[in-house]
C-alpha cells in the first residue's frame, strides 16, 4: 500500500532484543526525540531503528535492535525486546530532516 510518506507493508518479525527510550505520543515530541536517541550510540552502522506505539500508555517507544557488540553496553537506554509477530511497516521516502 502506498502512502504519501512511503510504502506500508505487513511484515512478520521475530523476537528481537533491543534498546529503547519511551517518549510522549505527540508528533513534535517524537520528532525532537529521534535525533537525541540516535546520538546515544557510538555508531549507527548495522542498526535497525523502529518506533512502537503503546496506545494505552500514550507512549512512543523508540527502539534500536541490539548488535552483538552491545552485549555489555546499554548506552544509557532501557533494555527491552520487540515481540515476534505481525507488524505494519512504513518505509519513509525522502531525506532527513524532511521526513
Amino acid at each position: 500500500m502506498r502512502h504519501r510518506l512511503g510504502t506500508i507493508d505487513v511484515v512478520h518479525r521475530e523476537y528481537t532484543p533491543a534498546l529503547s527510550r519511551d517518549v510522549g505520543l505527540a508528533l513534535p515530541v517524537i520528532q525532537r526525540a529521534w535525533p537525541s536517541f540516535e546520538q546515544s550510540f557510538d555508531s549507527l552502522r548495522g542498526r535497525k531503528f523502529l518506533g512502537g506505539i503503546l496506545q494505552r500508555e500514550r507512549i512512543c517507544r523508540l527502539c534500536s535492535t541490539r548488535l552483538e557488540s552491545d552485549t555489555h553496553r546499554s548506552f544509557g537506554l532501557d533494555d527491552t525486546s520487540i515481540p515476534g509477530g505481525c507488524y505494519l511497516r512504513l518505509r519513509l521516502v525522502g531525506q532527513v530532516p524532511a521526513v
